[in-house]
């Protein structure tokens, strides 16, 4: 068996122990088998390694450590910056120890529930569960108090529990493709939210208590059954991508244009009949999409809008388009 102390490692050899060693490995590697890493420092941007069989690591330290197959291993010590086991064969939460992990990717490993491992990962700061089959987060979750992005769509997730509300570090969320069936109240008590996506969730209605998301820069309702806008929405003057697109909203509450900081605003496919002349408010505004509703004037006020560069209107009855093309030279324009 090959043994490498304190020195610098392009290239790994199957049964070998390295102690101490510098590992550059540029390349993604099919197959490490019988090693022992201890002690060892991980300097490439991205460690790739296919297949991980009977291998210990003890005290390493990886920048981004991705694998489809992690086999009669253990991982003991140390720190992964960023742990990728997305769509993995084979892979034994049990193994890993006293890990310092701040970014986890679990998505597509058809996972029924959360491994109760990771509620005890503190220095989780970024977790992804999407694509699996969960149908909760366990109240367990209130653990990861570092936490400032979750993502776990595309699972069978009807409801939060309650103590979700002691994620306060929590900026981003996002809940896309779930089974909830109303907007989770628990989500309003976020006070340092910056990106909420609840997108392919039939909520049917927005609260009113959204206005107490004030930090939100982006927030995406696409397609999630729902008919009005809370007039609270101005409330959220951080506010720079709103996506309301395929929904049954049939009119834009005033509320819209006090949002001052819009630069993306996506109402297309929806029921509305007017762009009333307030649009004019949105003077930082970069796209409109408006297309596949019911318009059949556009406002001459829209052409204050100096700093648009995309407009939407396709789907619609226009009838008075021409002096779009005039006004608003530096755009493109979809009629």
């Amino acid at each position: 068996m090959a043994v490498y102390k304190k020195t610098v490692i392009e290239e790994l050899e199957d049964d070998a122990q390295y102690y101490g060693c510098t590992l550059y490995l540029e390349t993604p590697i099919g197959h490490v088998k019988g090693c022992t890493f201890d002690n060892c420092s991980f300097r490439s941007q991205i460690v790739e390694i296919d297949t991980i069989e009977n291998t210990i690591f003890t005290n390493c330290n990886f920048a981004k450590l991705r694998s489809k197959s992690i086999e009669d291993s253990k991982i003991e010590g140390g720190l992964i910056q960023h742990f990728d086991v997305s769509a993995a064969k084979v892979f034994d939460f049990g193994n890993i120890h006293n890990v310092h992990i701040h970014e986890l990717n679990l998505d597509n490993n058809k996972l029924r529930k959360i491994p109760s491992q990771v509620f005890s990962i503190n220095s989780l700061r970024f977790l992804s569960l999407s694509t699996n089959f969960l149908t909760e987060i366990p109240s367990q979750i209130e653990q990861l108090t570092n936490l400032s992005c979750l993502r776990i769509s595309e699972n069978n997730i009807c409801d939060l529990p309650d103590n979700f509300t002691k994620l306060k570090q929590l900026q981003e969320l996002r809940l896309c493709m779930n089974k909830f069936d109303n907007f989770p109240l628990a989500i309003t008590q976020l006070a340092d939210l910056r990106n909420l996506s609840l997108w392919g969730n039939s909520i049917g209605r927005v609260p009113k208590e959204i206005g107490k998301l004030t930090a939100l820069n982006e927030l995406c309702l696409w397609k999630t059954n729902i008919e009005t806008i809370p007039d609270t929405i101005c409330d959220l003057s951080e506010l720079q991508n709103l996506n309301l697109s395929e929904n049954k909203i049939q009119s834009i509450p005033d509320s819209i244009w006090e949002l001052h900081n819009l630069t993306n605003l996506d109402l297309s496919y929806n029921y509305i009949g007017e762009i009333p002349s307030s649009i004019k408010n949105l003077q930082n505004l970069f796209e409109l999409n408006l297309a596949y509703n019911h318009i059949r004037e556009v406002p001459f006020e829209i052409t204050d809008l100096t700093k648009l560069t995309y407009l939407d209107l396709l789907g619609n009855k226009i009838e008075n388009s021409d002096f779009l093309y005039h006004y608003l030279q530096n755009c493109t324009i979809e009629v």
